[in-house]
């Protein structure tokens, strides 16, 4: 296994009853950040719904998303945001969405309006479900676990601040 191969992980036991620890979860994350991004890009959608706030805007999308059962997750740095360890201000919101979902589909559930200028939502198809795979409710929005908000804020504008900051305070390492 790679990751024993790195002393990231410990095995202990032998047949079925192995069982594999994180050694140092901070060492994990840094290997994490420093492995090629795959070279599959995974669909986008900017939208525009409008709302007087971020805060509304999420809590909107995260509700009506979920009353159409449709996975998702607020992801980055707005996800950051509502852990209070992210940017005051934030341009464009990414929700991973399910990879079996159409973005257009989602886009119509939302009453949203697709445009190249002016967007204040991404929605991004969750290829590997890495973000809709352990979500969790956070102030009335289904965000994306902690280690996938980390890594997507990576990502963002002003991206290597706004996730030191997420790691220290959310994740503790």
């Amino acid at each position: 296994m790679m990751l024993e191969k790195q002393a990231l992980v410990v095995p202990s036991g032998t047949g079925p009853k192995k069982r594999r620890r994180v050694r140092s979860p901070s060492e994990l994350l840094d290997w994490l950040v420093g492995e090629k991004a795959s070279v599959r890009r995974n669909p986008k959608k900017e939208i525009y719904l409008h709302s007087r706030n971020p805060t509304e805007l999420w809590a909107t999308a995260s509700r009506l998303l979920s009353e159409a059962k449709i996975r998702h997750c607020l992801t980055g740095a707005a996800a950051a945001a509502l852990h209070d360890a992210g940017p005051t201000s934030v341009a464009k919101s990414i929700f991973r969405i399910d990879p079996n979902e159409s973005l257009e589909k989602v886009a119509g559930v939302l009453g949203a309006d697709p445009t190249s200028r002016g967007a204040n939502l991404v929605l991004m198809s969750d290829i590997g479900r890495v973000g809709i795979f352990a979500e969790e409710t956070k102030l009335g929005v289904v965000v994306a676990p902690k280690v996938r908000i980390y890594l997507d804020s990576l990502a963002d504008r002003r991206g290597d601040d706004i996730a030191r900051i997420f790691r220290e305070t959310a994740l503790g390492y």
